[in-house]
């Protein structure tokens, strides 16, 4: 009796998002956009969600969304795709997508685990593949900025004003404009149980093992850094290294 009842209950929910889907693979067909969405059991919308084009100069791509069971997304949160390349974002079972969260893609992948919580108002833009694993959390106004591989280990806790990025432009003088300037990459890696405290920058190349701290407004530059450490500073530094309490 109880499985019929919720069977009744998911009606609605279902309906509002294929009536959203169907608004979607409308408006992506004029750009010659392929729109593809799996989504699992009661799959919620709170609002339907905005779409963002860009370069509407080239025609073709795709965007599949991937919503596995009981995702909920909240309002406002916002799709940005980009024309002519294929962009992917996939949320496992049971994440949670609050209000304001931005997904700019432009021919990239956004891969949340299980259990994953985005908080309000944060920005994850992908040109390559940002993979968090289960159960990862990301804090109010963060922004993540993967242009070619910024990987998040599962349990981890990303604070308020964070930054993560795995690119930086290359300066070329005064007579470039900073559009036209080369982009340099370098994968960013987050051990599980990493946890960073509010207006942590975290640059390209930075590779931290599992169960390390930043500190709040620490800037971790590019390299290695062991398990378990304490970072803090500008350029942040290992002030000590942890130890697990016993079971």
């Amino acid at each position: 009796m109880k499985t019929l009842v919720k069977a009744i209950l998911g009606v609605p929910k279902r309906i509002k998002l294929l009536v959203w889907a169907l608004t979607m693979r409308v408006r992506l067909a004029r750009y010659g956009i392929k729109f593809q969405l799996e989504a699992g059991r009661r799959v919620t919308l709170s609002r339907f969600p905005t779409l963002e084009i860009e370069g509407l100069h080239q025609r073709g791509g795709s965007f599949r969304l991937v919503l596995g069971d009981h995702v909920w997304i909240g309002p406002s949160v916002d799709f940005s795709v980009k024309a002519g390349v294929d962009n992917v974002i996939i949320m496992g079972n049971r994440t949670r997508v609050n209000q304001g969260v931005c997904f700019k893609l432009s021919g990239g992948t956004i891969e949340m685990g299980e259990d994953c919580r985005m908080r309000e108002f944060l920005v994850l833009k992908a040109t390559g593949h940002m993979f968090m694993e289960d159960r990862v959390s990301i804090s109010y106004f963060a922004v993540i900025h993967c242009e070619e591989s910024i990987h998040i280990g599962e349990e981890s806790g990303l604070g308020e004003r964070i930054t993560v990025v795995d690119s930086e432009h290359i300066f070329e003088g005064e007579t470039v404009s900073w559009r036209n300037m080369r982009i340099i990459t370098d994968p960013v890696v987050l051990g599980k149980h990493t946890l960073l405290l509010t207006n942590s920058v975290i640059l390209m190349g930075a590779r931290l093992g599992p169960g390390c701290v930043v500190g709040a407004q620490a800037v971790v530059k590019g390299g290695d850094y062991p398990a378990s450490q304490l970072l803090a500073g500008t350029p942040a530094k290992s002030l000590r290294t942890l130890h697990p309490e016993p079971e």
